[in-house]
């Protein structure tokens, strides 16, 4: 039998929970952030979002399944990344009691917000953006939640709050550039204008 550490290193899903549902203290060793990291990677690969799963890879319905399970064994993310990528609202409410950030972010620099959105996760995007989440936080990929998500509620409801995707705001990050060069070409005819003047 495989180390329990290997197992996850292997994304053995279902031989994790195995192992787990004999030994329920295993729980407690399992990295967080690495199964939420998990957890938000095959979903991105699920919505499209990021190039497929490097081997060796498990099943993603294996995946959730043993979070699932994990949850109802009383794992609690303890970051808000964590819990979200857990879908634990009231562990997000606790954790802002505690005074952890809303936009607390996780490796990747992705806050809750962005990984709801990419969870496709409705309710939770709702309570981020009520919560006083910036909206228009990005990731180390300059994506926005709009860009993590493939859902049509998420995006019309992001949308409705100015939220642009990354081309967007690549567009008119270009244009401002293409106005700023503009206007210093401008600046350096009317000096030279001037000093031809001055110098006649």
């Amino acid at each position: 039998m495989k180390d329990f550490e290997d197992l996850f290193w292997d994304e053995q899903w279902d031989k994790i929970l195995e192992e787990i549902a004999k030994d329920k203290s295993l729980i407690r060793t399992i990295n967080l952030d690495r199964l939420a990291g998990k957890r938000l990677e095959y979903q991105l690969v699920e919505n499209g979002k990021e190039d497929a799963l490097v081997y060796p890879y498990g099943e993603f319905s294996d995946l959730i399944k043993l979070i699932e399970y994990c949850k109802k064994e009383g794992m609690l993310g303890v970051t808000i990344p964590q819990a979200t990528a857990f879908q634990q609202l009231e562990q997000i409410e606790a954790l802002l009691k505690e005074r952890h950030h809303i936009d607390e972010e996780a490796p990747g620099e992705r806050s809750g917000l962005l990984i709801a959105a990419a969870l496709n996760d409705f309710e939770l995007v709702k309570f981020f953006i009520e919560n006083g989440a910036f909206e228009q936080n990005w990731d180390f990929e300059n994506r926005t939640a709009i860009d993590l998500t493939t859902s049509k509620e998420i995006i019309a409801f992001l949308r409705k709050r100015g939220v642009k995707t990354k081309e967007e705001r690549d567009k008119e990050f270009d244009e401002y550039c293409i106005s700023i060069e503009q206007r210093n070409k401008l600046r350096d005819l009317k000096v030279r204008q001037r000093m031809r003047q001055n110098s006649g």
